[in-house]
């Protein structure tokens, strides 16, 4: 059976950003063996290098300001810890660290409490972004690609 995964990015600064378009998308692309699963980057790919250690990215945000390109670029390699910065040369180690963190945000952003359940539906996730982030003029910082890792592989990404 095939299966399609598909990795936007967030970009709510950009002049085409629709709250509604995303929302909509993550319904249609909501299964990987139909439509295809969507993941999105919170604000861009280059979130999965803006983390320094595990407590302190469990509330990262970033300005919407911040979130154009080459601004956002570089200031996650300023905040993020040097390890993170060639996603080439991350190990299975760091991997797994990277999919922790990021499965554990997600569940706090969703759930309010720290876990490690794998993250099946995407909406809740945009649906926190959208109503309690950008408001406040902010993004909370989460990667797609950890996300889908932990959904791919379940539980089991965290002993492989």
């Amino acid at each position: 059976m095939n299966q399609i995964y598909l990795f936007f990015d967030m970009e709510p600064h950009d002049d085409q950003f629709d709250s509604q378009k995303l929302l909509d998308m993550l319904t249609h692309f909501d299964n990987e063996t139909e439509h295809g699963k969507l993941f999105v980057s919170y604000p861009m790919i280059e979130a999965i290098r803006d983390i320094g250690n595990n407590d302190e990215y469990l509330t990262r945000t970033v300005k919407l300001e911040e979130c154009k390109g080459k601004i956002y670029k570089e200031l996650s390699v300023k905040r993020g810890n040097t390890c993170y910065q060639q996603p080439s040369k991350i190990d299975k180690t760091l991997w797994q660290t990277l999919i922790t963190s990021n499965v554990q945000k997600a569940n706090n952003l969703i759930n309010g409490c720290v876990s490690l359940d794998p993250i099946i539906d995407q909406r809740p996730i945009a649906q926190i972004q959208l109503n309690q982030y950008l408001p406040n003029g902010e993004v909370a910082i989460l990667s797609a690609f950890p996300i889908f890792l932990a959904d791919y592989f379940g539980r089991k990404v965290f002993y492989l």
